[in-house]
């Protein structure tokens, strides 16, 4: 295990934590493609044998943002890159010598430690994975399987975990501190690389035939977050868990359909909807976690904002592999090249270029940066073939530091592709930009632009309508004056929930609900109103009050809440410009959906409120309805490149 480097990185409530790092943490991530180092992106352009410079203004405050101090500023001056690298990890020696962090000898034992509580947890961790498999990813596989989907289901009497349970190596744990408008949290961070080969069992059947899954694999870096220590029990206020980067997901398919999985569609259908579950659930920007402190708010604990933003740019390639065939060679002459990017749990595609082995795609996507240390970035080129799989040309692995250092020293650059292999030779190619722009936490008093990241999150709803049984709310959100280069045009929705049980938190509420609802009762049958009237006054179904149903029945179909915490997050152009709609909807059994009301909120109201943040409950137009909201605007700062001649 590396040096562990002390030292904390602070940000707003809104900023993604970054701990302190250990050395030698950059190990090959899910392709071995070829991987690109901050000497190299830093070094003369061989091709145009142009020496491009260093702006050290830029260089100077990207060093800052990553806390590098010392000799590192003196070896770019001079374009020492060996001695660069040494700065590096003398500066990561001398933080650890201050202290604060875990001593090599104890990071030893750590692992022993957290496997044999994994191990005695592993039945409940089986438990919930039944759950979830029913839940969520049965569903979803069908979905991905289209018409053959009605034939797909899981036996799950017969899907359990197994006993080998999943185990870490090379844990560090730091120390990381978030500023908030409330004050300062401090967090606890463990990171660690989790492998697991389980021979688990999870027994479907595709229509009469029987199809089990007996093993998997599973290798990525596990981050668990406490966030916000208290002096007081439960001691944090929450925890969170995911990937940075999505992790290697394998399956070990048995049964009489196995060579059908093995050498079909449906396998790849398979993976790539566990890998996607997996996505959105843990692997950032997604989070799993929990809130143990009531008082605390969940987007603080659950959603942290990204540390800032990066354009990325695959503005053209050349020298491609040729994989399609004319009409008149017998050999491949040309390719249908486009460009897929991911990064953490997003994928963004480029349109396809026809027939060039030299495309310009001018291809540029924004992405929402949690980690700077340990996010990567895959760039991927696919020939597009009708009827048949794309395909597979060449790909970068890149770490967003070095990314960011490109952005700093000259903004873009020509990289070799590599085979899924990691061999970097034979197969072109591209040329990379690179922008990189931090969120603020205060407005500046001269921003560059008016551009921004817009948080809307969505707590719940109050005073919701009483609707038949089986009725589900939802909302959806949409943003005017978006940034290109993200996947959040149109409108994006919260999970439609149906009325949920009272907490312990809302029993005086709800006891003193059923005494209003008596009175009103009383008085609307002194006055011997119609049924269908009263049932219109206290807002219930006519037919639940003709039939005299009890006063905590007459309840439930009253007015009540919703809880979604749900996030929205937009990039917007101009805050002057954008303005966020809401709109509350609901869908009773047999009848059509309804929008009960909405809500415009122009983003240039959160310039005037603290740290440009707001929570408050917005009404909901034309009804009682009220949406409890947290909004916060952060501003993109200066952009931290140089061009490129």
């Amino acid at each position: 295990m590396g040096l562990v480097c002390a030292g904390t990185c602070r940000g707003d409530d809104d900023m993604a934590v970054e701990e302190t790092e250990s050395v030698g943490l950059r190990s090959s991530f899910r392709r071995s493609t070829a991987t690109v180092h901050l000497p190299s992106l830093l070094a003369t352009d061989a091709d145009s044998g142009k020496d491009h410079g260093i702006s050290m203004s830029n260089t100077q405050t990207f060093l800052e943002n990553l806390d590098c101090v010392g000799g590192i500023e003196s070896a770019l001056e001079e374009r020492d890159f060996e001695r660069l690298h040494e700065a590096f990890i003398a500066r990561q020696k001398e933080a650890f010598s201050r202290g604060g962090t875990t001593t090599p000898e104890d990071a030893a034992k750590l692992p022993a430690f957290v496997n044999t509580m994994l191990e005695h947890m592993w039945p409940v961790i089986s438990d919930f994975t039944t759950k979830m498999i029913g839940d969520v990813i049965e569903p979803a596989i069908k979905r991905a399987l289209g018409s053959l989907g009605g034939n797909f289901g899981f036996d799950l009497a017969q899907c359990h975990l197994g006993n080998k349970p999943a185990h870490f190596s090379d844990i560090a744990i730091n120390k990381a501190t978030q500023l908030t408008e409330d004050g300062q949290l401090d967090n606890i961070v463990m990171r660690g690389s989790l492998t697991w080969e389980g021979d688990i069992s999870i027994v479907t059947r595709f229509g009469a035939l029987p199809l089990g899954i007996r093993g998997v694999k599973l290798q990525g870096t596990l981050v668990l977050e406490c966030v916000g220590m208290m002096s007081r029990p439960p001691f944090f206020q929450g925890v969170r868990v995911f990937f940075i980067n999505p992790p290697n997901v394998d399956l070990d398919f048995q049964g009489r359909l196995t060579s059908v999985l093995e050498f079909r569609a449906i396998r790849r259908q398979a993976l790539e909807v566990c890998a996607e579950q997996i996505s959105r659930k843990l692997v950032v920007p997604n989070r799993m976690g929990v809130q143990l402190d009531r008082s605390a708010d969940f987007f603080r604990v659950m959603k942290p904002r990204p540390r800032g933003i990066l354009k990325l740019g695959v503005m053209c390639a050349e020298g491609l592999l040729a994989m399609d065939r004319s009409m008149v060679t017998a050999k491949p002459s040309s390719s249908d090249p486009y460009v897929i990017v991911r990064c953490g749990a997003e994928c963004f595609r480029s349109q396809t270029v026809k027939k060039s082995l030299a495309p310009t795609f001018n291809f540029e996507v924004r992405l929402p940066i949690a980690s700077v240390r340990h996010q990567r970035v895959q760039v991927e080129l696919w020939d597009s073939d009708f009827g048949k799989k794309d395909d597979f040309l060449g790909a970068l692995d890149l770490q967003v530091a070095d990314l960011i250092a490109l952005s700093v020293a000259r903004g873009q650059m020509w990289m070799d592709l590599a085979d899924q292999e990691g061999n970097a030779h034979g197969r072109g190619r591209a040329l990379i930009a690179a922008e990189w722009r931090p969120l603020l936490l205060d407005l500046p008093d001269h921003p560059p632009d008016e551009s921004g990241w817009v948080f809307a999150g969505v707590y719940g709803a109050a005073q919701l309508p009483g609707r038949a049984p089986g009725t589900t709310f939802w909302v959806t959100a949409s943003c005017s004056n978006l940034l290109p280069g993200r996947n959040t045009e149109g409108v994006l929705s919260t999970i439609p929930l149906e009325r949920q049980a009272p907490t312990d938190t809302d029993c005086v509420e709800e006891e003193a609900s059923r005494a209003r609802i008596e009175r009103k009762l009383a008085i609307l049958r002194k006055h011997k109103l119609p049924v269908e009237d009263m049932a219109e006054v206290l807002e219930i179904d006519a037919a639940t009050l003709r039939r005299q149903a009890p006063t905590r029945e007459l309840q439930a179909m009253g007015r009540h809440t919703i809880r979604w915490n749900h996030a929205f997050e937009f990039l917007i152009a101009s805050a002057r410009e954008a303005v966020i709609k809401f709109e509350l909807r609901c869908k009773s059994p047999g009848e059509q959906e309804k929008v009960l009301g909405t809500i415009t909120y122009p983003i240039i109201q959160l310039l005037l409120c603290p740290h440009s943040t707001s929570v408050q409950a917005l009404p909901v137009s034309g009804t009682e309805i009220t949406l409890k909201v947290r909004m916060q605007m952060r501003m993109l700062g200066e952009p931290e490149s140089l061009p490129h001649n």
